[in-house]
Order: structure tokens, then C-alpha cells, then sequence
């Protein structure tokens, strides 16, 4: 019974050794799996946040695309309008302007009216010693004039140079009906590129006629009219016809004349010439720069600026200058008193008047009279 109770016992401590390491691998076991459970969780997190990462990223790439695309874009646009006003830029700074200080005024020698059927051309010369004016009526005509191009269409006018070589660059494609008249002149002229202002300008006496070498009219059916009465006036010899045909041409002068400065209203030339006009007309009457502004409806500093620019002084000293050429002329053509004098020519002070006309003359005018008169 000993050794049974023993044997009993025994078995029990067994049987509980046995459960407890049971217990301890099942406890092992779900401590692995929970471990497990929680490597797997944070493999998924991990995962996930990678994935978050991953799409994040692609997200920040995708705006950096878009973004750059856009920038790409907008600078495409940039560039474009850019080269647009490059390009306007160009073509404004390429017109040509051709410009005849009168007097004396520029005289008609010849003209007519031609047909060139299709396949024709401009003829190829070169010093031709006369500028030529050509107006297309109807069709197209394909000329240059050195390395210059022009393809002129109906209401087109282009004026070439007596000095150059004018050529065709190819045939009519149609019938094409121009006119074209060769005129000269003996006075000083001068061709500028864009807003150049040039040598050439008027003065006090002398008016500056300024042409657009290439030009559409606006008024075609009265240029084709002016056009077939010179060429009627030229066919005559009589000395009526004479001052007809260059009454007629001195007529289309002005009338180029003055559309370039009606499509130009706002260049530096223009608006100058506008203002000098002004003060040449009322510089008998005190004129401040705020009047001159209210009559040409124009800035004061814009006024200014075209003034300097195309003669060399501003309002206010051209106005001087004007003053003081009037009185000169009064001094020698009148007995008038130095007082009325300076009165007539927009002078308020005499004392004022005289010592401008010293500075500027370098002698009074009292003495500037004893030059002239005996």
C-alpha cells in the first residue's frame, strides 16, 4: 500500500508536470501567435504606411508635374507672346519714310497707267535718277527694291528710290492694272527707318512733307480719279497743262502727306509738328505748357518729349526762338520803337525783351537794327 500510495502519488506530480508544461507551451504558443498577430499588424502598418507613403509621394510628384507643366505652359505663352511683340516690333522698325524739306517742293516729270498680263513683270533697272511712285489698281505686282520685298495689292502705294536697284522678284499671277509717276527734287531728302526722327525736319519757313515709302490708301476711288487726270494733264504740252499736272501731283503729296500723319496721330514727329503749329499761330498771346496740353489733348511731359526729341528744345524755348526771329524781322522791315517791337512779338517787359535778344543774338537790339539800316 506503500508503494501503491507512492505510485499514486507520483503519477499525480506527473500528470501536473505534465499539464503545467502544457500549459507553458500552450501559453508559449499564444504568445508566439499574438506575437505573430502583432508582427503582422505592424507588417501591414508598415505596409500601409509605405503605401500612404508611396501614393503621397506620387501625389507631391504628380502636383510637381503639373505645376511644372503648367510653368512650362505659362512660359510657352510667354515666350509666344513675346516673339508676337518681337516680332510687331520688327515690322514697325523696318517702315521706311521718305522725307523732302520744301521748299523746294518736289516736281512731277512723267506718268501713266500700264496693264501687265499675267506672266509680266516690273522691269530690272538700277539709278534710274528719278523716284518712282507706283499705285496698283487692280491684281498684284511682285517688286524690290535692293534687298527689300513688296507684294503690292489694290490700294497699295510704293514709293522707290532714284538711287537704287529696282527688280521684280516674279511674274504677275493675274492681270494687274498700276499707275505710276516719276517725280524728283532738287531739295535735300532723306529715307528713315521706324520711329527715326531723322535730319530733315521744318522750321519756321520750311515744311518737312513726309511720305511712307509703302502705304494702303484708305481713299483708293479718289487716288484712281487724281491719277487718270495727271496722266491726262501730262499728255498735253501747253503751259496751262504745266501747272495743272503739278498742281494735281503736289495735290497727291498731300493727301500721302497727310494720311501718314492721321495713321501716325500719336508718333513724336506728328504730335512736335502739331505743337510747333500752334505756337507759330498765337506767339503773339502768352502760352503756358498746360494751354499747349488742353489743345492737343496731350500729356505736357509727352508734348515735351516729341518736342526734344525732333527739334532739339522744348515748347516753351521753341516758342523763345520763334519770338526772337519775329523781332528780328520786325527790326529790319519796320521804324517801330524797340518797346512796340517787343509788344507785337508776345514780350510783355521791354527791359526783358532786350536783354533775351542780347544773350541770343549777342547784341541789343538798338544795335542789331544799325546793322541793317542805313
Amino acid at each position: 500500500m506503500g508503494s501503491s500510495h507512492f505510485l499514486h502519488i507520483y503519477t499525480w506530480e506527473s500528470n501536473f508536470v505534465e499539464q503545467k508544461n502544457i500549459g507553458i507551451e500552450v501559453s508559449f504558443a499564444l504568445q508566439n501567435k499574438a506575437y505573430a498577430y502583432e508582427e503582422s499588424f505592424a507588417s501591414q502598418n508598415k505596409a500601409y504606411a509605405y503605401e500612404e507613403s508611396f501614393a503621397l509621394q506620387n501625389k507631391a510628384y504628380a502636383y510637381e508635374v503639373s505645376f511644372a507643366s503648367q510653368n512650362k505652359a505659362y512660359a510657352y505663352e510667354v515666350s509666344f507672346a513675346s516673339q508676337n511683340f518681337r516680332r510687331r516690333e520688327i515690322r514697325l522698325s523696318e517702315e521706311l519714310l521718305l522725307t523732302f524739306r520744301s521748299p523746294p517742293l518736289p516736281f512731277f516729270i512723267e506718268s501713266n497707267r500700264l496693264t501687265y498680263r499675267a506672266g509680266e513683270e516690273h522691269p530690272n533697272r538700277t539709278n534710274l535718277g528719278v523716284f518712282d511712285l507706283l499705285f496698283v489698281n487692280e491684281g498684284s505686282l511682285h517688286v524690290a527694291e535692293d534687298n527689300r520685298r513688296w507684294t503690292l495689292g489694290p490700294g497699295d502705294v510704293l514709293i522707290l528710290r532714284p538711287d537704287r536697284w529696282h527688280y521684280s522678284t516674279r511674274p504677275c499671277e493675274v492681270d494687274t492694272v498700276f499707275d505710276w509717276i516719276h517725280f524728283q527734287t532738287v531739295g535735300a531728302w532723306e529715307e528713315t527707318v521706324g520711329n527715326q526722327s531723322g535730319s530733315l525736319r521744318g522750321d519756321y519757313y520750311t515744311y518737312a512733307i513726309r511720305l511712307p515709302k509703302q502705304m494702303k490708301l484708305t481713299y483708293p476711288d479718289e487716288a484712281k480719279l487724281i491719277f487718270s487726270q495727271l496722266h491726262e494733264a501730262a499728255k498735253s504740252s501747253s503751259h496751262g497743262a504745266f501747272w495743272d499736272r503739278q498742281q494735281r501731283f503736289l495735290h497727291l503729296l498731300q493727301m500721302l502727306d497727310e494720311g501718314w500723319r492721321s495713321d501716325a496721330a500719336k508718333a513724336a514727329v506728328s504730335v512736335a509738328e502739331r505743337a510747333a503749329a500752334y505756337l507759330k499761330l498765337n506767339y503773339r498771346s502768352p502760352i503756358s505748357n498746360t494751354m499747349l496740353s488742353d489743345v492737343l489733348q496731350l500729356h505736357t511731359n509727352y508734348i515735351t518729349r516729341c518736342m526734344t526729341e525732333v527739334f532739339d528744345c522744348t515748347p516753351q524755348q521753341y516758342l523763345l526762338y520763334y519770338r526772337l526771329d519775329q523781332a528780328k524781322l520786325l527790326l529790319i522791315k519796320t521804324d517801330w520803337t524797340i518797346a512796340r517791337v517787343a509788344e507785337e512779338t508776345g514780350f510783355r517787359q521791354t527791359p526783358h525783351f532786350s536783354r533775351l535778344f542780347a544773350s541770343h543774338t549777342g547784341m541789343p537790339p538798338l544795335k542789331f537794327r544799325k546793322r541793317f539800316t542805313m
